[in-house]
């Protein structure tokens, strides 16, 4: 089919189109959307926390895998809809806070789901000092290390 269109003529001479190796025409201008549309509001930070999230009067065990001021990514073994809306307690935690919770994106070959906090406030600014609190320490044990240092490891005799 290639070679049909290329006897026809109908390939296009413009050098921006793809197979040629002229880089591509770039236009001035100001972009279609501003950039900070796509930019983070609030951070994340990567956690490995244990939870439990309640949907429409399902129980079931969920793994937290980062976390930000409005919300959280978790690993879920049950299907979940965006759209759906529960409560997610954090059990491992001390006090084991909660927080209602909207599901907004699902990935279901990961078992990844992004969460959105409904009210972010109070329990997720402390969610947010652990997890960061975490990072921070691990980041200094990190630095602390011996270069060529490997962690240590233990034999049975």
């Amino acid at each position: 089919m290639a070679e049909a269109l290329m006897m026809e003529g109908v390939v296009s001479q413009d050098p921006s189109e793809l197979g040629t190796d002229a880089p591509p025409a770039i236009t001035e201008g100001p972009l279609p959307v501003e950039l900070d549309t796509y930019v983070r509001q609030h951070p994340r930070y990567p956690v490995d926390w244990a939870a439990r999230l309640e949907v429409d009067g399902r129980t079931m065990d969920v793994r937290v895998l980062d976390v930000s001021f409005t919300g959280a990514a978790i690993e879920v073994f049950r299907d979940l809809r965006a759209g759906d809306h529960g409560v997610l307690r954090f059990e491992q935690l001390q006090g084991q806070p909660a927080l209602t919770v909207s599901v907004r994106n699902v990935v279901p070959s990961v078992k990844r789901v992004g969460i959105s906090f409904d009210e972010p406030g109070d329990v997720s600014s402390r969610l947010v000092a652990a997890a960061s609190a975490l990072a921070a320490a691990a980041s200094r044990r990190r630095d602390d290390a011996p270069a060529g240092s490997s962690p240590p490891t233990s034999t049975s005799a």
